[in-house]
Parts: structure tokens; C-alpha cells; sequence
């Protein structure tokens, strides 16, 4: 073995992301592969630690490392997956520089914050306000069971007893603002969005725009399915339980020739998500998406079926990017903004509003989340998960931690 003569130069390949968040051991990912390393040794881990120092310049000199069976089957195993690299010196006599990947954002947030308001709500803000969701109205004459959980976890519609709504020219305000922001999708939902009082003046307004459509509607709301299939937009049905199965069919069924339909099915349990799968083998063709919801009464079902083993974090390739991505804001909320009938203007709906509209503009308020940070940069930093390897691996924290109030949805032990 080549290694054994120490004649060497090792480094990590540019993409290895290496966790630190354990104390007592390494995660080495490679970024271009999936392959990856757990390292527990302590002179395997003194090592690794070594190429990060920088009076090494991300190279180890191997002749320096006393090397024994874990150190050789380290070596062994990181060079043959790609994680770790050698150079002979009879090759390269003159030691190399290898810069290993950082995190270093020039648009950090927190850096520009330092510069003041004026600094950071320069032209560049508007990027990063990408879609809406605007609750137009709370009227709807459906009594759903969970009506005030669904849109906690989800996209979802929703009502009040006191009914509201936002006014044409208020929408109007709402669009002409976002046109100068990279906002794409735009989400409209209610309350049912067809009992919106000026419906007529909505979908011409809404042709007028260049923004992508989306109309949320419970399947319990369409009768009229003429008029349902003519609304020229993007249209997400919810389905929720109890699922009137006729009515569903018939939607499908009118569906399936058009290409801007998309079911959301909410899943409670085995049987629910079986039925639904059953369903998805009929209408081979169907937009679909699945979408568990926790009721109160449904915690074995998450536990089985929602939270997340080892090989779910590693089953699918994951890049550097996402892994740099992670660690800095939450990709599953970033860039949103939801506006409600009553003026409040909220990052999430689980979180405190951020502002009002039109008291505030759309600059101001995507100002007001970069600033206090309701969610858009909210990352896996509770104490659960900073001392875990798969920290920034992991899928940032979306709405089910918050409502189940736990840190992580997984059965992983740090």
C-alpha cells in the first residue's frame, strides 16, 4: 500500500462537507457521489482537524502523522470513495495548496444590518421576495373539522365568523408592488375563493398581471363544475377528510384533459393514504401531492411514516450548495410573504405579523422579516439538533416542528 511508505500528501476533496456539530465524531460527505465517512477515531479526527488548519493550507504532510491500523484504514476507505485525496511527492516534491469550501455570503444579512437600513434596503431587496399568499376573503359555509389547523401546516383554506375581505383596489396596490420584486407565484386562497364578492373584477384583474396563478379551492366548494373548469388559472383542490369520493371523480374526470389541476390530498392515516394511492393507480396521469396532518390524535402515524431514519437524510445526493444553503436561512419559507384580509402581513402562519398593508410597503415588509427574522432565516439551531452530524443535511424546520413543538422530526440519537 502506497500510503505505508508516508511519502504523501493528503488532503479532502473540494466536495467534502465535513459536520462538526458532534463532539465525539465526523460526518465527511462527499457532495458529487453521496458517499460518506463517520469518523470516531481520535487521531482519524486529529487528522481531519489538521488539513483545516490553516497554517496547513488545507494539506497534510503524511511523513508527520504517526500512522497506525485506524489512521491506514482511514486513508483506505476516504481515498477509494473520493473523499480524500493523495498526491505522491515523487510527483509533486513541492507541497500544494488546497482550498477547501467555506460559507462566506457577501449578501449576508447580518453583515449588511451592520450598514444600516439604508444599506440594506438598497435596489438588491427586492430579490429576494420571490412569492404570495393572499387570503382574499374568510367567507365559506363549510364547517370542516380542522378548519383552524389546516392552514398551520400547510397551504390551506380557512374561515372566520366575521366575514372579511380584500378590497379590488387593495390587490391592485399588492400586484403593482410586487412587479418590481422577483416575485413569480402568487397564491389565492380564502375562505372559498368563489364566494369573493367581486369575483368578476378578480379574474380580470388577475389576466391583466404576468405573475403565476395559483387558486386554492376545497373540493367540498365546487358544485359547479363548468364554472370550475373555466377558471383560467392554476387550480390546487384540497382534499380533506371525509372525502365525498363521487364528487372527487367527477373533478378528476375533467382533470385529466387539462394540464393546471392539482390535487392536495391531506393524509391522516394508513387507510386515508392507501385509499389515496389506490386512487393515483386509477388516474395514472393525476398532479398530485400528499401531505400529512397531524390532528392531535395522529402521533404513531408521524412517527412511523413521517419521521426520518439516517437513510432517508442520505438517500438522494445532496450538494454543496444546499448544505451552504442550509445553514444560512429556510428554504421553506424564504421569500414568502402572506397577506390577510385584515391588513396583517405575516412571513408564516404560525409566526407574528411582520407589518400591515398598505400602512407598509412590500419593500418595507420584506425589510421588516430580513430584520426580526420571524422565519425566513430560521435554521436547525436548537439544542437537539446542533450537536448532531446531520445537522445541515437535514431538510431545514418547517411548520410540523412548530405545531408538534419538537426540534427535530426524526429518530436519529446525536
Amino acid at each position: 500500500m502506497e500510503i505505508k511508505k508516508k511519502e504523501i500528501w493528503f488532503t479532502l476533496s473540494k466536495d467534502v462537507y465535513i459536520s462538526f456539530n458532534s463532539p465525539e465524531k465526523l460526518l465527511l460527505y462527499n457532495t458529487s457521489n453521496g458517499k460518506f465517512l463517520v469518523v470516531t477515531n481520535s487521531k482519524c479526527i486529529e487528522l481531519i482537524n489538521k488539513v483545516y488548519e490553516p497554517s496547513n493550507l488545507g494539506v497534510v504532510d503524511i511523513e508527520t502523522i504517526e500512522l497506525d491500523s485506524n489512521i491506514l484504514d482511514f486513508l483506505d476507505k476516504a481515498t477509494s470513495s473520493g473523499i480524500g485525496l493523495t498526491t505522491k511527492k515523487s510527483v509533486c516534491p513541492n507541497k500544494p495548496i488546497n482550498l477547501l469550501p467555506i460559507l462566506n455570503l457577501q449578501n449576508d444579512i447580518e453583515k449588511l444590518k451592520l450598514n444600516g437600513k439604508e444599506h440594506l434596503m438598497g435596489h438588491y431587496i427586492a430579490d429576494y421576495l420571490t412569492s404570495l399568499n393572499i387570503f382574499i376573503t374568510t367567507d365559506c359555509k363549510q364547517n370542516c373539522e380542522y378548519c383552524d389547523s389546516y392552514f398551520k401546516q400547510t397551504l390551506f383554506c380557512t374561515k372566520s365568523t366575521e366575514q372579511q375581505y380584500i378590497k379590488i383596489e387593495t390587490l391592485q396596490k399588492i400586484f403593482s408592488q410586487s412587479a418590481s420584486t422577483n416575485v413569480n407565484k402568487i397564491n389565492i386562497l380564502g375562505g372559498n375563493i368563489m364566494l369573493y364578492p367581486q369575483w368578476d373584477m378578480l379574474i380580470d384583474l388577475l389576466k391583466k398581471q404576468s405573475f403565476d396563478f395559483h387558486l386554492w379551492i376545497n373540493l367540498v366548494n365546487i358544485t359547479d363544475y363548468s364554472f370550475f373548469t373555466n377558471i383560467p388559472f392554476h387550480k390546487e383542490i384540497l382534499v380533506n377528510c371525509p372525502v365525498d369520493i363521487e364528487r372527487l371523480k367527477k373533478i378528476i374526470s375533467f382533470a385529466e384533459t387539462q394540464n393546471d389541476v392539482t390535487f392536495n390530498f391531506i393524509i391522516e392515516n394508513e387507510n386515508v393514504y392507501e385509499g389515496v394511492v389506490n386512487l393515483i393507480d386509477e388516474y395514472k396521469h393525476l398532479k398530485y401531492k400528499l401531505i400529512p396532518f397531524y390532528n392531535g390524535s395522529n402521533i404513531d402515524f408521524f412517527k412511523t411514516n413521517v419521521f426520518m431514519e439516517e437513510s432517508d437524510i442520505l438517500s438522494d445526493l445532496i450538494e454543496m450548495r444546499i448544505i451552504f444553503r442550509n445553514q444560512k436561512l429556510n428554504a421553506n419559507f424564504f421569500g414568502q410573504l402572506t397577506f390577510l384580509v385584515d391588513g396583517q402581513v405575516r412571513a408564516n402562519m404560525n409566526t407574528l405579523p411582520i407589518g400591515y398593508f398598505p400602512d407598509k410597503s412590500i419593500l418595507e415588509l420584506t425589510y421588516e422579516e430580513l430584520i426580526q427574522n420571524t422565519i425566513w432565516r430560521k435554521v436547525r439551531d436548537g439544542d437537539t439538533c446542533t450537536t448532531c452530524m446531520y445537522r445541515f443535511l437535514c431538510p431545514p424546520p418547517g411548520n410540523l416542528e412548530t405545531v408538534l413543538d419538537k426540534q427535530n422530526l426524526c429518530h436519529i440519537k446525536p
